[in-house]
């Protein structure tokens, strides 16, 4: 995801209560083929997991689902450092709409394999990386919550990124976002 450059005045402090930068959501489209119909979940790896700055009710990330604010640290990815300081971090969210398995309109379900017991539940509102590889998200029929078989799977990912403002990253400093994440496929 690029970001593109921006001058420092997009960087600076806004007045919302909120002390990070919002730069918004980007999407980008995961595609996975397979030869044969099989079951695959998708996994995340953060590259970049001790740059990422920690959130709070004052320092999270707007909308990384629509209406949706993140402040919690753990299912956050990092965006590097420069001169030593974290500069901001992001989401990776599946998105349900325009998710597709071999053509046909598909749910969106996750599981947790931190959590003992978990089972594979809905997650039609976006289904949402853990950055330690944690969380598995794959599809299934609608209304339907059992990973199903496919060959062709077509998954929008919206990314939404937030960083610290000038004031902390150096107004003279040139930064570049450098997250890192390894996307990976589980047989199921």
């Amino acid at each position: 995801v690029d970001y593109g450059s921006m001058s420092n005045s997009v960087l600076e402090k806004k007045s919302s209560g909120n002390s990070l930068v919002q730069l918004g959501k980007k999407t980008i489209t995961l595609t996975v083929s397979c030869d044969a119909a099989t079951s695959v979940g998708i996994i995340a790896q953060d590259n970049r997991a001790s740059s990422k700055v920690t959130l709070s009710d004052s320092a999270y990330i707007a909308d990384y689902v629509p209406g949706q604010n993140m402040s919690s640290s753990n299912p956050v990815f990092g965006l590097g450092t420069v001169n030593n300081v974290n500069i901001g971090a992001y989401t990776v969210t599946a998105a349900r709409s325009g998710s597709t398995a071999d053509g046909a309109a598909v749910d969106m379900i996750l599981k947790d394999t931190d959590r003992e017991g978990s089972g594979w539940r809905n997650a039609n509102a976006g289904g949402l990386y853990y950055p330690d590889s944690t969380r598995i998200i794959t599809v299934a029929e609608i209304g339907k919550t059992t990973p199903m078989l496919f060959k062709d799977l077509v998954m929008p990912l919206d990314i939404v990124s937030a960083v610290q403002d000038i004031s902390i990253l150096g107004s003279g400093t040139k930064v570049e976002l450098d997250g890192n994440a390894t996307l990976s496929l589980v047989y199921l």
